[in-house]
């Protein structure tokens, strides 16, 4: 391998590696927004307890069957 091919070997690997990475926060984020939309772990009250524990909630909730229907509308919409 040329230099030049190592270098762009070298792009694509971190490209691909951030791709990833990025897609897996839209799936987080995306859930969390679903879960927050259908009010799935009820409302803000004010209280700390109960803060935590719709917190605890919003991150363990599936809101969609799949990880690529939350990039589907995280993108489409």
């Amino acid at each position: 391998m040329t230099r030049r091919e190592k270098i762009l070997s070298l792009v694509v690997v971190v490209l691909s590696v951030l791709l990833v990475w990025f897609g897996t926060t839209i799936v987080r984020l995306e859930n969390y927004h679903y879960a927050v939309e259908v009010g799935m772990c009820g409302l803000e009250t004010g209280s700390l307890d109960e803060a935590v524990e719709r917190q605890e909630c919003l991150n363990t909730t599936e809101t969609r069957t799949s990880p690529f229907w939350h990039i589907w509308y995280a993108l489409a919409n």
